[in-house]
């Protein structure tokens, strides 16, 4: 990642580690994000279903967009 690059040209350890402490928070975040919403209820999830679990509508759980999504 472009974090992680940033983390390897410095020379300051302490700068170093605040930037590994923030590369690592930031991958953590974005692995505990939803990556399909659906489009119907707003019920989110980490898999895609066919049929919503909340709302029971069929094939409206799509992919999240943008900066919450891919």
């Amino acid at each position: 990642t472009l974090l992680g690059f940033f983390v390897e040209q410095q020379d300051d350890e302490q700068i170093q580690n605040s930037l590994a402490l923030l590369a690592d928070l930031v991958e953590k975040q974005i692995q505990s994000r939803p990556k399909y919403r659906c489009i119907k209820c707003g019920f989110s999830g980490r898999q895609v279903y066919w049929l919503c679990p909340a709302c029971k509508h069929w094939s409206v759980v799509k992919p999240i967009k943008g900066l919450d999504g891919e």
